[in-house]
């Protein structure tokens, strides 16, 4: 394994890393922007990751290549990564249900989102948290301050449920939050573990099933904001080994939680989490 000498922005080609971990994700209908990523990804040191974005945005609908630079973080990197290729898209692509229950009448209404990446809300504090418990956070029932259409009462319920069982899950801690006065954005560094794995409740029909993930990757952010900082990568390689990427410095650990203490980062900086659903 090797990694990427330093240049300007060369960090934002280690979102690839996370990429590496889907199965033909680099290498989908596209074969032009399949040959860019793979000699960016496959070499130790890269001309120019300008040149990467500019190849990127050559391909990519007007909508989405006048919105994006390199000023933006790793999620809009990933993203504009997978708007090359609708099959990368469909790897990570989940239903959340979500139902709204009126506890003083009983109607229920539904509705149906697809997503490819959960957004999971932090916020600042001194006690550490648990990636597990933010994620089932996320989806728990809650109350909303919102008139049920038959009875007017005040109070819906709110609960959201997986349907389906996509091969990947990727999860976006969202450490940077918006400041109404400025307009800047400051960086949420609350400690957030995360465990090997865990289990899901997702629907199927009318039936719930329990499917097992575990992490398959993890992308850092060091740094003051999304403007501004340096990306690492941990993810685990075929040998059940994981690795440490810091641009050219790759170091390699026996279990994620070992790569996990190798810098602070690791737990103050967990930003982008790839999920990999278990074969049994």
């Amino acid at each position: 394994h090797k990694g990427f000498e330093r240049q300007h922005s060369t960090c934002y080609v280690g979102v690839l890393h996370l990429l590496r971990c889907i199965p033909d994700a680099l290498f989908g209908t596209n074969s032009a922007l399949s040959t860019k990523l793979t000699q960016v990804s496959g070499t130790p040191t890269i001309p120019n990751v300008h040149q990467l974005i500019t190849s990127l945005h050559a391909q990519l609908p007007t909508r989405v290549s006048k919105n994006f630079s390199l000023h933006q973080d790793a999620k809009d990197f990933l993203e504009v990564l997978f708007v090359t290729n609708a099959a990368n898209q469909a790897k990570l692509q989940f239903n959340l249900i979500r139902k709204r229950k009126c506890p003083a009448c009983s109607d229920v209404s539904l509705s149906d989102e697809v997503m490819d990446c959960l957004p999971v809300s932090l916020v600042q504090q001194s006690d550490p948290l648990d990636l597990k418990s933010l994620f089932e956070q996320t989806i728990q029932p809650d109350a909303m301050s919102l008139k049920c259409s038959k009875c007017d009462a005040n109070a819906l319920i709110e609960s959201t449920s997986f349907c389906g069982t996509s091969e990947f899950l990727l999860l976006h801690i969202k450490r940077f939050a918006f400041c109404k006065g400025d307009g800047c954005t400051t960086k949420i560094t609350t400690r957030v573990s995360i465990p090997d794995g865990w289990n899901v409740n997702t629907e199927i029909g009318d039936d719930i099933y329990v499917v097992g993930y575990e992490i398959a990757a993890v992308i850092i952010h060091a740094g003051p904001s999304h403007a501004s900082g340096h990306y690492k990568a941990i993810r685990k390689i075929s040998g059940g080994n994981w690795w440490h990427y810091n641009d050219a410095t790759i170091t390699k650990f026996v279990s994620l939680q070992e790569a996990m203490n190798y810098d602070d980062d690791s737990y103050t900086g967990s930003y982008l989490i790839l999920l990999e659903r278990c074969s049994e």
